[in-house]
């Protein structure tokens, strides 16, 4: 899609970008990008609208677009320890009043220090039991963010259902002791709370299991190291709780969120919802029309992107209403124009000119827009120029033949080169094994 051609005086930009991750959470970004946007057209006018995808910050951005206010609640994290964490009450007009919260503020990735297998979701159990003692009815749960990898089996023994090893004693259900569950039983208490209604806004389509499942593709980021035997276990275990609950949700778009918390929410009655179509209508964002320009952005842009993540969504929408969308990625390993085409975006951009290179924060290169953005931008919108890596270029190696030697007679066998061979090799000898190496110009046979 090209860009507009409009006056630069004329111009309308919206700024709806993402968090990037360990630098800027998205109004930080926004922010940044305006001043950037600013400093090349000074009287392009700019609209701030940060987004989320049901990843961490979702229930701040929530919480800004409808005024919501803060509480908090003690719960216990992946690692096993209690600590406080906040949610937002709030009210809009499709949901009503509701709180919601975000699970990464639970068991997030930066704060995991137990062991891949040993993780725990029983806190998002908690919150959800904490919240709803304090009168709510509609809980929002933000997925993604999240450090574990277990299909909430954490959050349905604190809910729903005890696991059992073959003895009848009760297991922990961490990843790593998902393969000895030989039974399933309603816990006691299950029936004696009124469970409230309950939304999980997810930031990926995955399903639980599969190649597109929690762990072929986020397994690794969480440090799981055998794949393919984590994907068996969580299915055999999703199946034995699909049919002690009679319900089917590891195929569900979004399953595989969160670690596959998305499946459990789903067995327990839970509404998946794509979480960037939540956040883009309670921000107003239903129509883009009325702009010329958007751009968005987050920290990485892979093939995660293309699952439902917040900047795909806004590049669809872009394009839907005919708006162009230039993606600001703080790092873009796919090939630009595949990212393009894949995203539905108009332009790609990688915020950070080397990689890697010196660590530099994200917010650092929006504090000082690159050069291509002035002066070029008058005519029309951004007509970036193309950046390429400056890192130096490795230097050659001698190429190597796995050639046996090679036994000649002393008749045939060619004279030593006077010359020294590249990168300090010896000259070759008559007395040592011959080598395969063609004479260098210049020297003779």
């Amino acid at each position: 899609m090209a860009l507009k051609t409009v006056p630069a005086r004329g111009l309308r930009v919206l700024l709806a970008p993402d968090s990037f991750k360990g630098s800027l959470d998205a109004p930080a970004a926004a922010r940044h990008m305006a001043e950037g946007i600013r400093n090349a057209l000074p009287d392009a006018r700019v609209t701030q609208v940060p987004i989320a995808d049901g990843g961490e910050g979702t229930a701040a951005v929530v919480a800004a677009a409808c005024g919501g206010c803060w509480h908090a609640v003690d719960v216990t994290d992946a690692n096993g320890q209690l600590v406080r964490m906040p949610f937002a009450a709030c009210e809009s007009a499709a949901l009503g009043a509701f709180a919601i919260f975000d699970v990464a503020a639970v068991a997030g990735l930066p704060d995991a220090m137990a062991a891949p297998g040993a993780r725990t979701t029983r806190g998002v159990g908690q919150a959800i039991r904490g919240i709803a003692a304090q009168g709510f009815a509609t809980i929002v749960v933000g997925l993604g963010g999240s450090s574990t990898n277990d299909a909430g089996a954490g959050l349905l023994a604190e809910l729903a259902l005890d696991f059992l090893d073959a003895a009848g004693g009760r297991i922990d259900p961490v990843l790593d002791n998902l393969a000895s569950i030989r039974s399933l039983r309603p816990r006691a208490d299950a029936g004696r709370w009124q469970a409230p209604r309950l939304v999980a806004l997810t930031d990926v389509t995955s399903p639980l299991c599969g190649r597109l499942g929690a762990s072929m593709i986020f397994g690794a980021q969480k440090g799981v190291t055998d794949l393919a035997q984590a994907d068996e276990v969580l299915g055999e275990f999703a199946a034995r709780c699909e049919l002690a609950l009679g319900r089917h949700a590891a195929q569900a778009q979004g399953a595989g969120a969160a670690g596959g918390l998305g499946f459990a929410l789903r067995l327990l009655g839970a509404q998946l919802l794509p979480g960037g179509s939540f956040i883009l209508d309670a921000a107003g964002l239903a129509t883009v029309a009325g702009y010329d320009w958007i751009l968005t952005g987050e920290g990485r842009s892979d093939r995660q992107t293309l699952l439902g993540k917040g900047p795909a969504l806004i590049a669809a929408l872009g394009r839907r209403h005919g708006v162009p969308v230039t993606l600001l990625s703080g790092r873009l390993p796919m090939a630009r124009c595949c990212a393009r085409r894949s995203t539905a975006a108009s332009r790609c951009r990688p915020v950070l000119r080397r990689w890697p290179g010196r660590s530099r924060r994200a917010g650092h290169c929006w504090k000082r827009p690159p050069r291509s953005w002035h002066g070029s931008m008058r005519p029309r919108a951004v007509p970036f120029r193309r950046t390429t890596s400056r890192m130096p270029r490795p230097a050659p190696q001698p190429q190597r033949h796995a050639v046996p030697p090679v036994r000649r007679s002393a008749a045939t066998m060619p004279r030593a080169c006077s010359r020294p061979a590249r990168h300090g090799a010896p000259p070759h000898s008559p007395h040592l094994p011959y080598s395969p190496r063609l004479p260098r110009p210049g020297c003779p046979a």
